[in-house]
């Protein structure tokens, strides 16, 4: 009887690496699709868009600066990994904080120059 429960465990033990390695492979599957063909990051100032940017065929960083009212600016770095919020004039930097996004769950946001990045898959 103990022969057949340490077969079992075994056959238990192997279900269980081959069920993780499963789930391993579908996140980094999941994971590549944020970056794949179609994957545009938008600015949005006031609402309007004013630039798009098509990540999955940029080969190097792009940046693009974005003006607003007396004074107001936000420079916007592309790459094909992400987008981010190099550098604003704002006060609290909230923009800048966010670091690069490089999926649709989280925009960065610039509350005070009423800018919003946001990736969005087509």
């Amino acid at each position: 009887m103990k022969q057949s429960n340490g077969k079992w465990k075994g056959i238990i033990a192997a279900l269980a690496v081959a069920l993780v390695l499963c789930g391993l492979l579908l996140t980094w599957l999941l994971l590549q699709n944020h970056t794949s063909s179609g994957t545009i990051a938008r600015v949005y100032q006031d609402n309007v868009v004013v630039r798009e940017v098509d990540l999955s065929k940029l080969t190097g960083e792009e940046t693009y600066r974005v003006e607003g009212a007396d004074g107001a600016y936000n420079v916007i770095l592309f790459t094909p990994e992400g987008v981010s919020c190099k550098e604003a004039n704002c006060p609290d930097q909230i923009c800048v904080k966010m670091g690069r996004v490089d999926s649709e769950l989280l925009p960065i946001t610039c509350l005070p120059h009423k800018v919003l990045i946001q990736i969005e898959t087509e």
